[in-house]
């Protein structure tokens, strides 16, 4: 059932910042990154973006 969440079994949780970006009519997803372990994850959906930041760990 879609009420049966539980927070506590989320493997990662991450806090993004939307902004307003063009409209996109599917999610769509860029993933880019570097040979220094690190990368930049954005997706984008309706008319907002949120960026993830990958750092090698």
């Amino acid at each position: 059932m879609a009420d049966d969440y539980d927070h506590d079994l989320d493997v990662l949780r991450i806090d993004v910042e939307p902004v307003q970006y063009e409209f996109t009519e599917q999610l769509t997803d860029n993933v880019l990154g570097n040979f220094e372990g690190k990368g930049v994850i954005d997706l984008m959906w309706d008319k907002l973006k949120i960026t993830i930041t990958v750092n090698e760990f």
